[in-house]
């Protein structure tokens, strides 16, 4: 997922949305990414119990 900015709501709803399409289309998601350049730290916690990748920055 792409977002400007990301809260700890946001990263609930993105969990929600795996979950949803994992079931949908009986598949199991390898790697969970949002990108972002504004994250607060509560919502970095949460990604993170939920294994999910915040990248911030991109690298050349």
């Amino acid at each position: 997922e792409i977002k400007s900015s990301i809260s700890e709501g946001d990263v609930s709803t993105f969990e929600r949305k795996v979950k949803l399409y994992e079931k949908k289309f009986n598949l199991k998601i390898d790697k969970k990414i949002i990108l972002t350049p504004f994250a607060n730290d509560k919502a970095i916690d949460i990604a993170k119990s939920f294994d999910i990748e915040i990248v911030e920055e991109l690298k050349e």
